[in-house]
């Protein structure tokens, strides 16, 4: 397995191990995706879907991204090489 791969791993169960986040302004608290994977190929980042998730919110490096699909396209960010701690957090509306 070469070290760019295991970097992403490494940010990916980093992530798995982060606590449950809740929005801010009184909405419904959404339980923490989970089954968070990266193609070591195509650099897509997946989770399995939570339910009543209006969207979700990427983070990589720090760096927020929304996307409304439980994927996200991260081939420009990830495959420029380094270490990478991504985290995903569900939201609703």
């Amino acid at each position: 397995m070469n070290d760019k791969f295991k970097k992403i791993i490494f940010g990916t169960l980093f992530a798995c191990s982060m606590p449950v986040f809740v929005a801010c302004g009184g909405k419904q608290a959404l339980a923490q995706p989970t089954e968070l994977s990266i193609d070591n190929t195509t650099y897509m980042i997946s989770w399995k879907a939570v339910k009543n998730a209006d969207y979700y919110v990427v983070e990589i490096n720090g760096k927020t991204y929304q996307t409304p699909t439980k994927t996200f396209p991260a081939n420009d960010i990830i495959s420029a090489g380094g270490k990478f701690y991504v985290r995903v957090m569900a939201f609703d509306k």
